[in-house]
C-alpha cells in the first residue's frame, strides 16, 4: 500500500515538473514574441521619422489632403510659404476656404476637379498667386493604397515655385516683341514715304509693343533762331487709341 502511494507521488511529482517545463517554455516564447513585437515597433517608429523627415527635407510645397477636402499635414515648406499671409495652422481646414483666401478661383482650380469628381488622375497647371507676388507649377495627385479597389484615400498637393523661371520666360518674350515691332517699324519705314503715316504707325506699334505703358511720344530734335536744341512732339498714341482686340490685330498687318 505504501509503494501505491509512492508510486503515485512519483507520478505527480513528474506531472508537476512537465507542467512547469510546458509554462516556461510557454514563458519563453511569449517573451521572444514580446520582443520581436517591440522590435517591429521601434522600426515602425523610425520609418516614421525618416518619413518626417524626408517629407520636411522637399523644396516642394507637399500638403497631403483627406477625401472631403480637409487638410491632414504638410511639410516645412508650405508652412513657411502660407504662414507669410495666412495666420494660424491650417491643418484641419477645409482647402477650399485656403485657395480662396490666396485670391484664386476655387471653381476653375483641380483641386475641385479631384475632391469633388472623384478623378483618379493626376492633374497639374500653372497659377499665379497675387499675395505672394509668386508663380507656381501646382500638380494634385490622387492616392490609391489599395490598388485593387477605386477608392481613393486621399490626395497630395505639390507647388513648384517658378517664378525665376517665368520672369526670364516674360523677358524673353519680351524681347520678341520688341525685335517684332523694329522689323514692323523697318516695313512701315521702307514701304511709305507719308512721314505723318509712317509717325503715327511708329507710335501705334511701340504702344503695343512695350509692356505696362499708358502713353508713347515720338519728338523730333530741332534748332530754334538763337542755336538752341529743343524737342517737338510729332505724334503721341494712348492706350485709348487702340480700344479693341481687332484693332490690336490690324497692328500686325500692312
Amino acid at each position: 500500500m505504501i509503494s501505491f502511494f509512492k508510486k503515485r507521488a512519483n507520478v505527480s511529482v513528474e506531472k508537476n515538473e512537465y507542467k512547469n517545463a510546458e509554462m516556461e517554455e510557454y514563458i519563453a516564447k511569449l517573451k521572444k514574441l514580446s520582443d520581436e513585437l517591440t522590435e517591429k515597433d521601434n522600426r515602425i517608429s523610425y520609418i516614421q521619422e525618416d518619413y518626417k523627415n524626408i517629407f520636411n527635407l522637399f523644396s516642394d510645397i507637399l500638403i497631403i489632403i483627406d477625401v472631403d477636402g480637409y487638410v491632414i499635414d504638410l511639410n516645412n515648406k508650405a508652412k513657411d510659404f502660407i504662414s507669410k499671409l495666412y495666420s494660424g495652422g491650417i491643418i484641419g481646414e477645409n482647402w477650399k476656404n485656403i485657395v480662396k483666401f490666396f485670391g484664386c478661383d476655387w471653381d476653375k482650380s483641380i483641386e475641385r476637379q479631384l475632391i469633388e469628381n472623384n478623378i483618379n488622375k493626376e492633374l497639374s497647371k500653372e497659377i499665379y498667386v497675387k499675395p505672394v507676388d509668386k508663380h507656381l507649377l501646382i500638380s494634385v495627385m490622387p492616392i490609391n493604397r489599395e490598388k485593387n479597389k477605386n477608392e481613393i484615400n486621399y490626395f497630395i498637393f505639390i507647388g513648384r515655385d517658378i517664378t525665376t523661371i517665368k520672369e526670364r520666360e516674360i523677358e524673353l518674350i519680351k524681347k520678341q516683341i520688341l525685335m517684332s515691332a523694329v522689323e514692323k517699324i523697318t516695313h512701315v519705314f521702307s514701304k511709305n514715304i507719308n512721314i505723318n503715316y509712317i509717325m503715327e504707325r511708329v507710335v501705334d506699334i511701340l504702344m503695343n509693343s512695350v509692356w505696362d505703358i499708358d502713353v508713347c511720344y515720338v519728338y523730333k530734335n530741332c534748332i530754334d533762331v538763337n542755336g538752341h536744341i529743343f524737342a517737338e512732339k510729332l505724334k503721341e498714341s494712348t492706350i485709348e487709341s487702340v480700344k479693341t482686340k481687332e484693332d490690336r490685330e490690324k497692328l500686325d498687318t500692312f
